[in-house]
């Protein structure tokens, strides 16, 4: 275990009266990990002043693109 991750055991019944609330959060995180990553495939596309065609520049981009890069982009 790692020390600033913290495991917390639920009852069984307690899931369902959470739900709407758990959906809630994963649609809100949802959406701001899609604006974040769709931000970062735009600059690229944006600042890259090479002869490379836009649709290659987001190739390379999502070829590139590690889980590091998700754990960061959620972290953000």
């Amino acid at each position: 275990m790692h020390s600033e991750i913290k495991v917390i055991f639920m009852p069984a019944n307690t899931t369902s009266i959470l739900q709407p609330m758990n959906q809630r959060a994963f649609s809100t995180s949802k959406f701001y990990y899609l604006r974040n990553i769709s931000h970062k495939a735009i600059a690229v596309i944006a600042n890259d002043s090479s002869d490379r065609s836009k649709q290659s520049k987001l190739k390379s981009f999502w070829k590139g693109f590690t889980i590091l890069d998700a754990i960061k982009n959620i972290h953000s």
